[in-house]
C-alpha cells in the first residue's frame, strides 16, 4: 500500500485523460449529410476552362438544395433529367439580384441519371453527370 498506490491512482488518471481526448477527438466534425437531402453545388469555372463542377457524383432521390457559384464567369447552369427535361435552372447573371436574401433553391430528384451543364455567355459549355440512386 506504499508506492503502489499512489503509481496506481496516477496511472488510472491518465488513462484516464487519454480517454477523454479520444472521445472527444471521436467526436469532432460534422458527421456526413444525409444522402437523400445532401446539398449540390455546381461550379461553373472560367469559359476558357468549358467545365462544370460537382460537389458530389451521386445522391439518393429525394429533395436537394442546390448552390451555384460561378466564379464571375456569367455561366447558367442547368440541371437535366435522362429525357433532357430541365429540372432546375439558375438564376439570369445577366439580372442583378434583388436586394432581398434569395430563398434557397431545392430540386426533387427521382432514381436516375442527370447532367449538369454550364452555359457560358460566349457559346461554350461544360457538363458533369449526377447519378441518382433509390432512397
Amino acid at each position: 500500500m506504499s508506492a503502489r498506490r499512489p503509481a496506481l491512482i496516477l496511472f488510472g488518471g491518465v488513462l484516464g485523460v487519454i480517454l477523454l481526448v479520444l472521445l472527444l477527438l471521436s467526436s469532432m466534425g460534422d458527421p456526413p449529410p444525409d444522402p437523400s437531402t445532401a446539398p449540390l453545388e455546381v461550379v461553373a469555372n472560367s469559359p476558357d476552362d468549358g467545365r462544370c463542377l460537382l460537389n458530389r457524383e451521386d445522391v439518393a432521390a429525394g429533395v436537394h438544395e442546390v448552390a451555384v457559384i460561378t466564379e464571375s464567369s456569367g455561366a447558367t447552369v442547368v440541371l437535366r433529367d435522362e429525357a433532357g427535361q430541365t429540372v432546375f435552372q439558375s438564376e439570369d447573371p445577366q439580372v442583378p439580384p434583388a436586394d432581398e436574401e434569395p430563398e434557397a433553391t431545392g430540386v426533387e430528384l427521382v432514381e436516375g441519371q442527370y447532367t449538369a451543364l454550364c452555359q457560358y455567355p460566349d457559346g461554350t459549355t461544360g457538363e458533369t453527370p449526377l447519378t441518382v440512386t433509390a432512397d
